[in-house]
């Protein structure tokens, strides 16, 4: 499989929770899509680069990696 629906959290140092659900591509390590983004129960549309960084960080964190997926 290419590319697999991801779904995780994590905090920032502001207290900020963030929910994700991401189309995560294991050929790249990148993230394909965008389903949702939710920061303590507000969605938000726009992600910048930073915060698809802290994704990826994030689903590193997990094990979600090119050889598990």
């Amino acid at each position: 499989m290419e590319q697999r629906l991801v779904k995780g959290n994590f905090s920032d140092e502001r207290t900020n929770t963030y929910e994700f659900e991401v189309l995560y591509s294991h050929k790249t390590h990148s993230i394909d899509k965008v389903m949702t983004l939710v920061m303590n129960g507000s969605i938000r549309i726009l992600m910048s680069q930073e915060m698809q960084k802290r994704i990826l960080s994030e689903l590193k964190k997990q094990g979600v990696d090119k050889e598990e997926l």
